[in-house]
């Protein structure tokens, strides 16, 4: 077959080139010029071109480069429908990319409230790159108002837990390779945030330091190193610290929450109360315990990671009977504040 459409060529060819000189195409004189017009026919009629195969003349487009066939990636979410999943950043060519090669131009399975699927038509062959972001899983702690005790802070956000499919590796740093060469699917899996609850039942000095895992971004969302965050009473915020709180009762009061992500390392610390003893006090006022997230006695606290908890913190504190301190949990009382005696220490 492929001798008889040279030989179809050929006779085209020719026939073209006769048609040509007719047309007044082959009037010449001088062999050289001759040759010239031959040479210029030859490049120039249907037909005579050799660049390729051909039908009536037409060079046929080339065969598809090898990966132009397209297979699809099916990337479904595994999430509460009470939370809301980060972006889920794709990327292909010959290799693997790094976090920090992605960029907001590159596709994306954007995130969304409950579960969701997305999918995306990829060149057949090609090495696939799959980044799940989780930049919501930065560390939060704040004060809780009177009002707010039993509302939960977490609200919907979520993070990054796992991927379970055809991955060619686990996923590290919330990342998975894949190879295009079927269509396949990904299953990329949120949970919740992890809320600890802080109680208080008196008050003194006392220092939280939170240190967490990056979270999982690109651009100007990717993260390094570790957050790292330090709390302390008072009312500078820029500087990380709390709004103090006091409980002169028994019952806890919920004063401050943390909501952390996986893997995140949480230390309390009572710190010893300033300033002298006040006048005809029974004692310092010192650490009595922690119950819950604690069970050692003494002043620093490791909180268990990777669950919701509550911590709860009693110091002894003072009670004040006269009119004029009906109540003042505080250390910082005065040898003129405690006159008489009329502010007696208590020990929950």
């Amino acid at each position: 077959m492929r001798r008889r459409g040279e030989i179809l060529n050929t006779v085209r060819c020719i026939n073209n080139f006769l048609i040509f000189l007719r047309r007044g195409g082959g009037a010449v004189t001088r062999p050289a010029q001759s040759l010239a017009v031959v040479f210029a026919a030859l490049l120039i009629l249907p037909g005579c071109s050799g660049g390729g195969s051909s039908d009536g003349g037409v060079i046929t487009n080339p065969k598809p480069p090898v990966g132009s066939t397209v297979t699809t990636l099916t990337i479904k979410t595994d999430i509460p429908a009470t939370n809301t999943s980060g972006d889920i950043w794709v990327r292909w060519g010959d290799r693997a990319f790094t976090r920090a090669e992605f960029t907001y131009q590159d596709y994306k399975c954007a995130a969304g409230d409950g579960p969701k699927t997305c999918t995306f038509q990829v060149p057949k062959g090609q090495v696939i790159t799959v980044a799940s972001n989780d930049n919501q899983a930065g560390v939060q702690i704040g004060a809780i108002q009177f009002n707010q005790q039993n509302i939960d802070p977490r609200q919907r956000r979520s993070q990054f837990s796992g991927m379970e499919g055809t991955c060619a590796q686990s996923s590290p740093q919330a990342m998975c390779v894949l190879t295009g060469n079927a269509d396949q699917t990904l299953l990329v899996k949120y949970k919740p945030l992890y809320w600890t609850r802080v109680n208080f039942v008196g008050s003194n000095e006392w220092r939280i330091k939170i240190v967490a895992p990056p979270t999982y971004g690109i651009a100007d969302l990717l993260q390094i190193g570790a957050q790292t965050r330090v709390a302390t009473p008072g009312n500078n915020f820029l500087n990380g610290e709390v709004p103090q709180c006091y409980q002169t009762a028994l019952t806890p009061t919920h004063c401050f929450s943390i909501v952390t992500a996986e893997e995140t390392s949480i230390t309390f610390e009572a710190l010893p109360p300033p300033g002298p003893q006040p006048k005809d006090s029974p004692g310092p006022m010192n650490l009595v315990s922690y119950d819950n997230g604690c069970s050692v006695s003494t002043p620093l606290c490791a909180l268990k990671k990777n669950t919701d908890q509550t911590l709860t913190v009693k110091w002894e504190y003072y009670v004040c009977a006269a009119p004029n301190f009906t109540v003042n949990p505080g250390w910082k009382l005065t040898p003129i504040e405690n006159r008489n005696g009329e502010c007696t220490l208590r020990q929950p």
